[in-house]
């Protein structure tokens, strides 16, 4: 078995037996989802807070010769901070989707098993962070600026995507619906309408995908420089999109 496979079945819970893991339904896998999940957020957000702390009180070399890892405090602070939010991602994709759309919501809504595909491009993410620490630690050290102007982005990006979520309601799914259901319909107000003013037609569809590749893509680039991961997942994901919704509501989407 391949390694991102192997990473798919740990996600996945296929080594379980337990009927409370095995089912995406069970309350022993949202559980223990939820519980990781919280303790990733907890323990990297303290992790924030000493080091912003200790960089705003005491010299950067001293903070460093305080360190365990011989790392500059500052790239840390950055993976602190890349962890902390992509562990609240996960947390409000699940809440937002048992507020607005409770018939739907199980351990799936975490989206953390979403599809081998994402799985890489965040694993890469994490790889190409570290490799780029290692081999030029300046690109993440002299660029603060641009890492203010990312953390703006993550953001308004999230509060971008969870107002799309509320937006559509029962009509947001975390996975391409193929086949139209009873009472699916295409949304084309509030999120969408604002998005179709501020940004033009390409992403007037999608202000999903368009805060998403504000939190990943841009986010990357800007304050870690992880350029090259997550583009070709979303810009996939868009295209899948729009086969299927024209397919299926093609007056109501060509007409926009």
């Amino acid at each position: 078995m391949k390694g991102i496979e192997w990473i798919q079945y740990i996600l996945n819970f296929e080594c379980c037996t337990n009927p409370q893991f095995t089912s995406s339904q069970g309350l022993g896998r949202v559980g223990l989802i939820g519980i990781t999940l919280g303790i990733f957020a907890g323990f990297h957000l303290c992790c924030v807070i000493l080091l912003a702390a200790l960089s705003v009180f005491n010299d950067q070399e001293d903070v460093k010769d305080l360190l365990i890892f011989q790392t500059s405090p500052w790239i840390l602070l950055l993976w602190c901070t890349y962890i902390l939010f992509l562990s609240l991602f996960h947390i409000g994709e699940f809440l937002f989707t048992a507020i607005y759309n409770p018939n739907v919501v199980n351990a799936d809504s975490f989206v953390v098993n979403h599809s081998s595909t994402y799985t890489t491009a965040v694993l890469l993410s994490f790889l190409e962070f570290w490799l780029e620490t290692a081999l030029a630690p300046s690109i993440k050290e002299n660029y603060k600026i641009l890492n203010a102007i990312g953390l703006v982005l993550v953001i308004g990006g999230s509060s971008c995507r969870l107002v799309a979520m509320a937006t559509c309601g029962p009509n947001f799914h975390h996975k391409i619906q193929v086949e139209q259901t009873i009472g699916h319909k295409l949304v084309t107000h509030g999120m969408y309408v604002c998005c179709c003013l501020l940004v033009g037609f390409v992403f007037a569809h999608h202000p999903m995908a368009f805060s998403s590749l504000f939190l990943f893509f841009i986010f990357d680039f800007v304050t870690f420089f992880c350029l090259v991961c997550h583009h070709p997942y979303f810009s996939l994901k868009i295209k899948d999109i729009d086969i299927y919704v024209i397919h299926h509501m093609s007056d109501g989407f060509i007409g926009r």
